[in-house]
């Protein structure tokens, strides 16, 4: 989001729009120039402590940066000190590399792998990862109940469990953490995501980025900036790129969490009319009625809102479900219009609220509004509004506002709280061993942090598989592998991965999810795997 971090936003709270933030943004479409900014923890945060064992600290200044900060580099057992420099830093910057953990082994060298290349020596695949060190604390402060955990625990405890069982191709994973303040992304984050690729690429090369922070993701310099290198972009956060999106941005992006809007939006409404979501609501009771549903579509005021808004009415229109009423609201996602947009949806008699956020806030504060008016409309979800997040924050967003919601979802660790569980996913136990060997535990409460641990467990075995497939580390040998390792691969964060030479998203199947007004929570309406597909 535009707004600064520590601006006081509706209802008296600061930093809020850093609890509830939609997990991701929206993207413009191929032919715009335009881009959106969303705020979410993604892994655009960590705990404070230290990088594990076998890792190692030093100095670095930045000519050019906005702050200077600690570099390291850490190697298999062993620990040592070092200076380095950066020409173009913004933050701290980090190198970890540890020991321990369980795992299949990497595989070693192919005969036609250059010695040296673009992130990698004879010694070390460099991997990057950008951070905002100072969130999980920002969160605290506003009295968010919101964690991402211990960001560099995670990476070096997946980086310590590959490099035990022999690294790739040979060499040794290390991580490259480059840190920026939570206030520069909110309210610089095209200069932060230029910053962020000059560090990555010219810097410390590193053969592949994993971004969690959805304001780097919506930056077109960022997209271009490491296309350019054909640096290899593993996208964690739930970004909503169309599928002119990923031909613009580039063919080396790759979406871990999120799925294409031109899949999503279909496969949405088809499963509510499915679950009978389309059924009369009377909006002051907040409960069933034989009146029939009017829509009303809360988008942002870009290009994406626009295009997302085209698609939802063309799908309603399949679905012979009436859209009473849209509204548009300032992309940065602030809630300040949530008044007007209650009016306006309440006088045009909506019953049924859909949407797909780029920042959660604007959709919790349209809730607060909406209660505040005696308002309750039935809403549609899925994984882009937090499901958990919302229910663990219910002074933000009201419980009696989500009676009646239904949705779907595909991030079980976002989607629903630890007593609806639904077991770990194809590559938990390995994640959630490999997390374990490095002291990374997570307990009933601490779905959030659990959550971004899984999608860095996916981020960085894709790449090992991908990398050991091509026996290369080039960008367009990832490419290459894709169609052998995207179908195999299992992941830890959601049921199955459809990754391929066509499909640069891992999700693939979702489950029906409705709020439960027993235990005031999300759940999944059965155990059945359907595909996502328009």
């Amino acid at each position: 989001m535009r707004t600064k971090t520590r601006q006081v936003l509706a209802g008296g709270a600061c930093l809020l729009a850093l609890v509830l933030t939609g997990c991701g943004t929206t993207v413009p479409v191929a032919e715009q120039g335009q881009s959106q900014t969303g705020t979410d923890g993604g892994f655009g945060s960590s705990a404070t402590g230290g990088d594990g064992a076998g890792s190692t600290t030093g100095s670095t200044s930045g000519s050019t940066g906005l702050a200077s900060g600690t570099s390291g580099t850490g190697s298999l057992g062993s620990s040592g000190t070092g200076a380095t420099s950066g020409s173009s830093a913004s933050g701290s910057s980090s190198t970890g590399g540890t020991t321990g953990g369980s795992g299949s082994t990497s595989g070693s060298g192919g005969g036609g792998l250059a010695a040296k290349g673009f992130g990698w020596d004879e010694k070390s695949i460099y991997v990057g990862l950008p951070t905002a060190d100072d969130f999980d604390s920002l969160t605290k402060s506003a009295g968010g109940n919101f964690s991402n955990g211990d960001i560099h625990g995670d990476f070096n405890a997946v980086a310590a469990d590959i490099n035990k069982h022999g690294g790739i191709l040979g060499r040794k994973l290390v991580i490259v953490f480059h840190d920026a303040p939570t206030a520069q992304y909110s309210s610089n984050a095209a200069e932060v995501a230029q910053q962020m690729c000059t560090y990555f690429t010219e810097d410390r090369p590193v053969a592949a980025v994993i971004n969690g922070a959805p304001q780097l993701d919506a930056q077109p310099n960022f997209h271009t900036c490491l296309e350019k290198h054909h640096v290899t972009l593993v996208s964690q956060t739930n970004t909503v790129y169309s599928n002119k999106d990923y031909a613009r941005l580039g063919p080396h992006l790759i979406s871990g969490a999120s799925v294409s809007s031109d899949v999503l939006v279909p496969t949405l409404v088809s499963a509510l009319k499915r679950q009978g979501f389309f059924s009369g609501w009377n909006t002051t009771l907040g409960a069933a009625a034989s009146t029939p549903a009017k829509v009303g579509l809360l988008l942002p005021d870009d290009p994406a809102g626009h295009y997302i808004n085209a698609l939802f009415r063309a799908q309603l229109r399949k679905a012979g479900v009436q859209v009473a009423s849209d509204y548009y609201y300032p992309s940065a996602g602030s809630g300040g219009q949530s008044q007007s947009e209650v009016l306006r949806f309440k006088s045009a008699g909506v019953t049924h609220v859909l949407n797909l956020p780029p920042v959660e806030l604007e959709i919790a504060l349209f809730q607060r509004q909406a209660e505040n008016q005696h308002y309750r409309p039935r809403y549609g979800y899925s994984p882009f509004d937090l499901p958990l997040t919302v229910e663990e924050n219910p002074t933000i967003a009201p419980p009696a506002q989500q009676v009646g919601s239904m949705g779907i979802g595909w991030q079980p660790l976002n989607d629903v709280n630890a007593s609806k569980d639904v077991g770990d996913m194809p590559g938990g136990a390995r994640c959630f061993a490999a997390m374990k060997a490095g002291n990374q535990t997570f307990g009933p409460s601490a779905r959030r942090a659990k959550f971004a641990a899984a999608l860095t467990c996916d981020a960085l075995y894709l790449l090992r598989d991908a990398w050991v497939q091509a026996k290369s580390f080039t960008g367009d040998a990832i490419l290459s592998a894709l169609p052998v390792v995207g179908p195999r691969f299992t992941s830890a964060s959601t049921f199955a991965s459809v990754l391929s030479a066509q499909d640069h998203g891992v999700p693939g199947y979702y489950r029906d999810s409705h709020y439960d007004t027993g235990c005031q929570c999300f759940t999944y309406s059965s155990r059945v795997n359907h595909k996502i597909a328009p």
